[in-house]
C-alpha cells in the first residue's frame, strides 16, 4: 500500500463508500470532554468562543482537502 497523502484532521466519522469522512476539532473537545478530546502540547489550548471557522468539515479522502460543512461560518448551519 502507497500512502498517497497524510490528513490533517482527525476524521469522526467515513462514509461507507469511502469517499469521504467528516471531521472535528478534538482540541476543542478536550476542552470540555477531555475523555474524547486530544490535548495540546503547547499546554492549555486557548479557544475562541464559536470562531467561524469551527464546526464540521467534510474531508475528500482521495485529496485530503475539507471544506467547512456545518459550523458558525457555514451558511448551511445558519439558523433563519
Amino acid at each position: 500500500m502507497r500512502l498517497l497523502h497524510s490528513i490533517r484532521i482527525a476524521a469522526t466519522v467515513t462514509a461507507p463508500n469511502g469517499r469521504y469522512a467528516l471531521c472535528a476539532d478534538y482540541r476543542r473537545l478536550f476542552v470540555t470532554h477531555e475523555t474524547i478530546g486530544y490535548s495540546v502540547h503547547e499546554g492549555p489550548l486557548t479557544i475562541l468562543r464559536a470562531p467561524a471557522t469551527d464546526g464540521i468539515y467534510r474531508m475528500n479522502l482521495a485529496t485530503g482537502k475539507a471544506t467547512l460543512s456545518c459550523g458558525p461560518g457555514s451558511p448551511a448551519c445558519r439558523s433563519a
